[in-house]
This record gives structure tokens, C-alpha cells and sequence, in this order.
């Protein structure tokens, strides 16, 4: 199992970008958690295989419909074991 910090810039707060995440994140099998930062970016943290992790940080590149992504960086952290998916606020 692969742990992954993704971070997305652009417009993602505010349309919707943390439960559509958290959804497909779902839709995947994937756990974790995922949050907005005070920097306008979404922050999430994706526990799972690494080929479903891979269509996630895919999914991410696009975003909900209302989301305009300018970037996405991610890299491997030390896996925390999530069980499902939460939204932090």
C-alpha cells in the first residue's frame, strides 16, 4: 500500500472540489482525508494501490466541473493507516 500527499492550486475552493475528491477517492478504495488550506490549495492525503492512486491524482488534474486546476503536486509520505475517507475542516 502507497501513501501520497496531493496538493492542487487553482480554483478548487468553493465548487465542490473536497467531497468530489472524496467520492471518487471512494469509488476507488482509497482512504485518507482531504482539506482546504488558508493558501486557497486542497490538500489531501491518499492511502491505497498505486494504480488507483494513480487515476485519483488523474481525476485531480481535471477536478469537479467547476474547478479550474493549475497544478498538482504530489509526493510519497509515511503511511497513518486511514480507515475511509474524511473531510478535515
Amino acid at each position: 500500500m502507497d501513501c501520497i500527499a496531493i496538493t492542487v492550486s487553482g480554483k478548487v475552493q468553493g465548487v465542490f472540489y473536497r467531497a468530489s475528491l472524496r467520492a471518487k477517492a471512494m469509488d476507488l478504495s482509497l482512504s485518507g482525508i482531504v482539506m482546504n488550506r488558508p493558501d486557497g490549495t486542497v490538500y489531501a492525503e491518499v492511502e491505497g494501490l498505486p494504480g488507483d492512486i494513480d487515476l485519483l491524482i488523474q481525476w485531480c488534474e481535471r477536478g469537479p466541473e467547476e474547478a479550474i486546476v493549475y497544478k498538482v503536486e504530489t509526493k510519497p509520505v509515511k503511511p497513518k493507516y486511514y480507515f475511509g475517507f474524511e473531510i478535515k475542516r
